[in-house]
């Protein structure tokens, strides 16, 4: 036997085995395009999240009353009507509201200066209607400072003001304040890396 026919016969047995495999493997191969495809969109995806959360993370104030006196209403919420600082425009200085932009842990801080003479003056830090800090200022020969703070868990769209708890008047300008600001938002956890 001629051993460059029976090489030529080996050879070819071999393509003829190699030839299946090699369509097997382009046949599974074509099946994990996709799977490429799907996962270049996840990582596309969640980038595109942690930039949102980049940007509307970013959600802090401080405002002050423009006029002196205030007045006081048991109830009603406090128009701090000089915004001072504000990031992310959450705060509504016309009605003294600032509204959560999104899930998250919030701090919140108000002192409230009672006015000579005008008796007891309370306030509270309030999230949709529920109290978390209670200022009380009360002296009746001088001006006296009241002042509270509250670490809060907030939904996005949540809001939170200051509203008179009792008295009638306190002293505005900047002897008065509202501040408040995003710790973390909800999801900080998840993108920790």
């Amino acid at each position: 036997m001629d051993i460059g026919f029976s090489t030529s016969v080996l050879i070819r047995q071999d393509v003829s085995n190699i030839e299946p495999q090699q369509a097997e493997m382009g046949k599974r191969l074509a099946e994990l395009v996709p799977f490429k495809k799907r996962i270049q969109t996840a990582k596309h995806t969640a980038a595109i999240k942690d930039i949102k959360r980049t940007v509307t993370r970013k959600a802090a104030f401080t405002a002050m009353f423009s006029s002196f006196p205030v007045s006081i209403t048991p109830g009603r919420s406090l128009q701090f009507d000089r915004v001072d600082y504000s990031e992310g425009n959450a705060y509504d200085a016309k009605l003294g509201i600032f509204t959560c932009p999104v899930s998250g842990t919030y701090f919140f801080f108000t002192n409230i200066l009672s006015i000579y003479h005008s008796g007891q003056v309370e306030t509270e830090i309030v999230v949709e209607g529920i109290g978390k800090g209670t200022t009380s200022a009360f002296n009746e020969n001088n001006h006296a400072q009241g002042s509270t703070a509250a670490a809060v868990h907030c939904d996005a769209g949540q809001r939170v003001w200051v509203q008179g708890a009792y008295g009638s008047q306190a002293f505005g300008a900047s002897f008065s304040s509202f501040t408040g600001y995003l710790l973390w938002p909800a999801d900080a956890a998840i993108n920790s890396n």
